[in-house]
């Protein structure tokens, strides 16, 4: 039983038991913290646009915890602007290597949900039934982009703020804390 129990503690010293995370990089320890970030976009025609607005807390354990608010905007001349408002939440994992930021989505931590819509009455309810099945709709695809968008390039990082390379394009990220 003793032999047992030291090559047991022994494998765990040597692998570190079920955590086997190395010590931050230098890199890492100067990127952990929490950042914040608004994008605003059209999706496909004018009459549609997008805000989303994220939280993200990188932790030292190289876990990480988002919280997003995605709106979305209809414009039509009979009723006027209509707003959806969703909300997603996830946890993932993390790590710098070669100045690539790589982000392991943890897939069932995912969440998202349809908060708000600002019209009232009837009309808000009709919405609310009809966009539904396209919140799950969307809600899959979005998952399914984070889960394939695991990697960024890094240019930049700053004690106030992180640059990254998304599709050719420098995208500036502000540090919180």
């Amino acid at each position: 039983m003793k032999t047992i129990l030291s090559i047991v503690l022994t494998a765990c010293v040597l692998i570190g038991c079920s955590n086997q995370t190395t010590s931050l990089t230098p890199q890492e320890k100067a990127f952990a913290g929490k950042y914040y970030a608004i994008k605003n976009d059209t999706i496909g025609i004018k009459q549609i646009y997008g805000t989303i607005e994220s939280y993200t807390d990188y932790k030292t354990d190289r876990s990480a915890y988002s919280y997003t608010t995605l709106k979305l905007f209809f414009s039509t001349e009979s009723i006027g602007t209509i707003t959806l408002e969703y909300e997603m939440t996830y946890n993932s994992d993390w790590k710098i290597r070669n100045d690539t930021l790589f982000e392991s989505l943890i897939p069932d931590s995912y969440k998202m949900s349809l908060k708000n819509i600002n019209q009232q009455g009837i009309f808000a309810e009709k919405i609310s039934e009809i966009m539904d099945p396209y919140t799950e709709m969307l809600s899959a695809h979005l998952k399914e982009t984070i889960l394939k968008n695991d990697a960024v390039k890094i240019v930049e990082i700053t004690p106030e703020k992180i640059v990254v390379e998304l599709d050719g394009v420098n995208e500036t990220i502000k540090k919180v804390k």
